[in-house]
């Protein structure tokens, strides 16, 4: 059974030739996003080897080892593809490995766990933010779809993220809820400038949201 984020993040790819699963671990990623046609073939790279095997046995249980590569390394590992796609990693290792790569990959599938706002800053250079969103699944996540082009985003843009400020649904509402939930429990213990002027921009943030479906 595919878990809710891993659907969530499949459905974010484009539809491409060619996919690299960076550090694929279980696999399910790749193999999801060829059962769904997303990808007509999927590179999978891990540092692990124990993991890319997990890929590989997944790969073959469900028929489609003809359709997939498995590469043992760190990143990219010098694939070319159209899409590359790196979940599960904080930002400034997504940054590391796009960073190390020589080919500039036409999209961008990313879902990194922290220090989103200095992959945000970073990536504007080379690629237009497509989609930038708040999703929950235990917790909330974000997920990324990127192009290779560039583009200029505000502070709160890189703070936030463009698409969820631009259409403000429901997930991205309830962390803001539940970050302010965090500051107020902050500033009944003790005063802090910064609590206090983040709490400030979420409350303006809040006031005029917009829920979209």
């Amino acid at each position: 059974m595919i878990v809710k984020r891993i659907s969530k993040i499949v459905s974010v790819i484009p539809a491409v030739n060619t996919l690299i699963d960076v550090g694929c671990d279980h696999g399910k990623i790749g193999i999801e996003a060829i059962q769904t046609g997303k990808a007509q073939q999927v590179y999978f790279t891990d540092i692990s080897a124990k993991c890319l095997s997990k890929a590989q046995n997944l790969a073959e249980k469900r028929n489609m080892g003809d359709r997939c590569v498995f590469t043992c390394g760190f990143g990219m590992c010098g694939i070319v593809a159209d899409c590359a796609c790196i979940a599960g990693l904080g930002g400034l290792e997504t940054l590391k490995i796009i960073d190390n790569s020589q080919h500039k990959f036409d999209w961008l599938v990313l879902n990194p766990l922290r220090n989103v706002k200095e992959l945000r800053k970073q990536l504007q250079k080379d690629y237009f933010f497509i989609y930038d969103e708040i999703f929950f699944d235990k917790k909330f996540y974000n997920i990324m779809l990127l192009k290779k082009g560039g583009e200029l985003l505000s502070k709160m843009q890189i703070k936030y993220g463009k698409t969820n400020l631009q259409y403000f649904r429901k997930d991205f509402c309830d962390y803001l809820f539940e970050e302010r939930a965090k500051c107020v429990t902050i500033l009944n213990k003790v005063f802090d400038e910064k609590v206090k002027q983040r709490l400030s921009e979420i409350d303006n943030l809040l006031c005029g949201r917009q829920y979209v479906r």
